[in-house]
């Protein structure tokens, strides 16, 4: 929403390439941000039998809570000549062997829905606009507006999420986002576009949330989270890469009703998909391992 509100006054006066460079220096002052403040997981450190380092980070953890309620932690009393350090090794292969591979199909699944609507929908919503006959400044605002639902959505799905099973909360965002982008390709006036657009935002985003956010973390043991995440991702990302050109053929030949009605079918399958491989028994297990 931030950058699409930028983006108004930034290509209005200035020109694209404006909006590039300030992309470019947003990721260097993450890179920067991120290399002062994150911390490594102390379970990670555990599992690599780095048994100080993980102290260390719950130290810190402790003395921070402690500064912040003004209260005095006990102390921690453990028996170490009978503790003993469990260092798990994981590969990328375990991720295709027993019930990992039907972890890994479903991430896959979730993760190319979220993709394939993400960037059918933010993506093409101005250059729809444009073919539909508004000017390119009218439609980069009325992109901006359509994205406020995207924080809203976020912090809607941040209080819920966790008050309905995984499976069907996911699946049935996905149905809601089809039928949503269905109606809001038929919509002829400013005002209803602007309406349904809001609203379908704040449903994919919702999804989006729950997508990358909450469940595909879930999905893995600590020993295999990163690899897991980093190649469910991938996949999501390498469909992405190849959406635009099906998109731009559709929309170019058939216009953008044809563009959400195939999403709409797409996105559906991939629900009955999740639907019927989906991890029962992974849903509300953050924060523990398998």
């Amino acid at each position: 929403m931030l950058s699409a509100a930028i983006g108004v006054v930034v290509i209005a006066f200035f020109s694209w390439r404006i909006m590039f460079l300030l992309g470019g220096i947003g990721i260097l002052l993450a890179w920067f941000l991120s290399g002062k403040y994150f911390i490594e997981s102390p379970r990670w450190l555990a599992g690599k039998g780095q048994i100080a380092g993980a102290e260390s980070q719950l130290r810190e953890v402790e003395q921070q809570i402690e500064r912040e309620k003004s209260i005095r932690l006990p102390p921690l009393t453990l028996n170490q000549s009978n503790s003993k350090v469990k260092v798990i090794k994981g590969t990328f292969w375990l991720l295709f062997k027993g019930e990992m591979l039907r972890r890994t199909l479903v991430a896959i699944t979730v993760l190319i829905a979220m993709n394939i609507s993400l960037y059918t929908i933010t993506v093409w919503i101005p250059t729809i606009f444009v073919n539909s006959g508004i000017d390119v400044d009218k439609s980069i605002l009325m992109t901006a507006v359509i994205m406020i639902g995207a924080p809203v959505g976020i912090f809607i799905a941040a209080l819920i999420i966790d008050h309905f099973p995984r499976r069907l909360f996911g699946s049935a965002l996905l149905i809601i986002i089809a039928v949503l982008g269905y109606i809001y390709s038929i919509q002829t006036t400013e005002w209803a576009i602007l309406i349904y657009g809001l609203v379908m935002i704040f449903f994919l985003y919702m999804y989006v949330c729950f997508a990358s956010a909450v469940y595909i973390p879930e999905l893995w043991p600590t020993h295999l989270r990163l690899r897991g995440s980093g190649f469910v991702n991938a996949v999501g990302r390498i469909v992405a890469v190849f959406t635009p050109y099906g998109v731009a053929a559709l929309l170019t030949h058939y216009g953008s009703i044809t563009v959400f009605m195939v999403l709409g079918v797409m996105l559906v399958l991939c629900a009955l998909v999740s639907l019927h491989f989906w991890h029962r028994n992974a849903e509300g297990v953050a924060g523990r391992d398998f």
